[in-house]
């Protein structure tokens, strides 16, 4: 791409340079008879004519008007050819003068206007067939430069095609690595969740049952054992001795009922410490409902989560980055398609000036074909005056069918050469309409750049923003954190709550081991019977709950 641009600018400094040394030799020449070479010659040869005129040399006349003729020739054809013959009209010409009969300084006249007519005739040659190889490498260089940009347009449209091709794999990359992590976070929760809830709710359900069960002071009611060490585990075994202790004081209370008259007293006390008792079991149910719904919004993985929003940030990061990629390559598109919008109007401009070239040789021919038609008619009526000096004009009337069929030639010849131009004319013409196409083909191609420049800003506008989703994400990852330290002090709380219930069991065990060393003692004294302390006994079991 960069060496046909480079060889556009190198074509177009040569054709400027050409084009100048056009202008240049065709001012030399003439651009008609009344200048340059064209308007020497034309003197000389009229100053040759009027003193053979003068001095009545037919026959050095007709020679000097073959000579013209070769000289028409040779203008009208550019044949090497009528070189040679001009030079030996010139040599034929000179023996002639000498044997005329006028004075030594008249043939000197004479002699030096040919040799003037000569010299200039050779200059116009010189200059002519330059001037024809100039043209030629003008017409060359046109169809390199339309070759180049051709080229130029080419690769434009391939780049076109190649960065619209690059924005779609980034848009579709983009599209499913959300859809795949959006996917991927929707599971690990719902998953996390199924988990955490068949870990926490179902047991804390079966939990605040018992605890309503044991309210109620219903204890037939299994308790399974929890081996585990969690504070789900702890409260099952602190619910299993409520169990227990609630069984023996339910056993104490029928007792009591027998000996009711006794222990009014304690049974307002054994009274008042099941109500604290109840307020307790109510706290830690409290408790334990507060800890499962804060667990249920809490119910995904964190460590999880953390990870597959470090692959989100990543991926988002990389997509980026190709976005921001595909932007330089889009502007680079563009810049390079505005550079070849710049070769195609300056070669639009060269067309208008190789249009307005033309247009002057047309000029040029019609007036070489005007005089030709001036001369055919000059030749005519040299022909008539020729036919009534009878045989004395025979030579002059063949010389004036000479000039006759010259002119004529000339003037077929610049029709030829006018149809010619014409013809280039209107190639020159197609060739800057197609150069026109091609600027507007350019100038579209820019806009849809600028578009796709503008898509691709887009894409990463959202990029960003996605990044900025993904801090938030994170920051809610936080407080999720902050969630799970104020579940921990809550499970505190309940193991606090735990304690404060195990010393009210305490405090029942000790009223109902003095109710039962009462009971004892009531029937040893009444019926006999042997009575036996349980108050080892109470402290066994206050050490058990103290330990668990």
């Amino acid at each position: 791409m960069e060496d046909a641009i480079i060889m556009i600018r190198k074509n177009l400094k040569t054709h400027q340079t050409v084009f100048d040394n056009i202008i240049e030799y065709r001012a030399h020449i003439g651009w008609s008879e009344n200048d340059g070479l064209r308007k020497a010659m034309r003197k000389a040869i009229h100053e040759v004519e009027g003193e053979l005129s003068r001095a009545k040399l037919d026959r050095a006349m007709i020679t000097m008007l073959m000579m013209r003729r070769h000289e028409k020739d040779f203008i009208v054809r550019k044949d090497i050819k009528y070189i040679d013959l001009v030079t030996e009209r010139v040599v034929e010409i000179m023996p002639l003068i000498d044997a005329a009969l006028v004075s030594n300084t008249i043939k000197a006249e004479i002699k030096e206007q040919v040799r003037a007519y000569h010299v200039g005739f050779n200059k116009f040659v010189e200059k002519s067939l330059v001037l024809e190889e100039d043209i030629a490498v003008l017409d060359l260089v046109y169809q390199t430069l339309a070759s180049n940009n051709l080229k130029v347009a080419t690769y434009a449209s391939d780049a076109m095609d190649r960065s619209q091709m690059q924005v779609a794999e980034l848009n579709n990359l983009v599209r499913y690595t959300i859809l795949g992590v959006i996917c991927a976070a929707l599971f690990l929760m719902l998953l996390a969740g199924l988990i955490i809830g068949q870990s926490i709710i179902l047991p804390l359900e079966k939990i605040a049952r018992i605890s309503e069960a044991l309210a109620v002071n219903d204890t037939s009611m299994v308790i399974g054992d929890d081996p585990s060490t969690t504070e789900i585990g702890m409260i099952y075994r602190a619910l299993i001795v409520f169990r227990e202790n609630a069984i023996k004081v339910n056993v104490l209370n029928s007792e009591m009922q027998v000996n009711e008259h006794h222990n009014a007293d304690m049974i307002k006390r054994l009274r008042d410490t099941s109500s604290s008792l109840r307020t307790t079991t109510d706290n830690i149910r409290n408790s334990s409902e507060s800890l499962t719904k804060r667990t249920e919004s809490q119910a995904e993985s964190i460590e999880r989560t953390a990870d597959a929003v470090k692959e989100i940030a990543l991926a988002v990061r990389t997509s980026t980055e190709r976005a921001e990629e595909a932007g330089v390559l889009v502007e680079k598109a563009r810049t390079d398609a505005e550079h070849s919008g710049d070769i195609v109007d300056a070669a639009v401009e060269a067309m208008d000036r190789i249009k307005t070239s033309s247009n002057e040789i047309t000029k040029i021919i019609g007036v070489i074909d005007e005089i030709s038609f001036q001369t055919n008619l000059l030749a005519l009526n040299a022909g008539v005056e020729a036919a009534r000096a009878g045989d004395a004009g025979k030579g002059f009337a063949v010389v004036a069918q000479e000039v006759r069929s010259l002119a004529q030639r000339s003037a077929t010849a610049a029709k030829e050469i006018k149809a010619l131009i014409i013809k280039s004319g209107d190639e020159v013409k197609t060739g800057v309409n197609l150069v026109n196409d091609t600027g507007t083909a350019l100038e579209v191609i820019v806009s849809e750049v600028e578009q796709i420049s503008e898509h691709v800003s887009a894409i990463v506008v959202a990029a960003r923003e996605q990044s900025s989703g993904l801090q938030e994400i994170s920051s809610s990852i936080n407080m999720i954190d902050e969630g799970t330290k104020q579940n921990a002090a809550m499970a505190d709380h309940n193991n606090a709550a735990s304690r404060a219930l195990a010393e009210d069991v305490n405090n029942i065990n000790y009223m109902l081991s003095t109710f039962e060393t009462d009971d004892l003692q009531d029937r040893n004294t009444n019926g006999g019977e042997l009575s036996v302390s349980t108050e080892p006994q109470y402290k066994n079991r206050e050490s058990k709950l103290r330990a668990a």
